[in-house]
């Protein structure tokens, strides 16, 4: 069971300065899984929205994989917390949402435990 995250704003400014502290090699492998993600719903959608027809025209992903091998780790953060807090698929937690995922199946995330009690952001 996932939970929705509801907490307050200092809890997602640490959690996405947390983000940005990753390493690149683990900020592409959340990208992968989120540009998968995506993809596979897009193409769901294709495939519902022209099961009637005779041939389904060709679909093309709206996320492109090797796009992100592109992007460095400001924008992959961006990307990846983009999705993580999206309305539409993302904002999804732990059973009793400590840990808030950043990547589709929450096999990465920000453990909000952690957060010092006198944390400030870093400018």
């Amino acid at each position: 069971m996932t939970w929705e995250w509801s907490h307050t704003e200092d809890a997602y400014g640490y959690a996405e300065e947390q983000l940005k502290k990753l390493p690149r090699t683990v900020l592409t492998e959340i990208a992968h899984e989120w540009a998968a993600y995506v993809n596979g719903k897009a193409s769901e959608k294709h495939e519902a929205d022209h099961e009637d027809d005779e041939t389904i025209p060709p679909f093309t992903p709206p996320i492109a994989g090797n796009s992100i091998l592109h992007m460095g780790c400001s924008e992959l953060s961006d990307f990846i917390w983009e999705h993580a807090s999206s309305w539409d698929h993302g904002r999804r937690a732990s059973n009793g949402g400590h840990e808030l995922y950043l990547c589709p199946d929450g096999c990465h995330s920000v453990d909000l435990r952690d957060m010092p009690q006198d944390w400030t952001p870093e400018d």
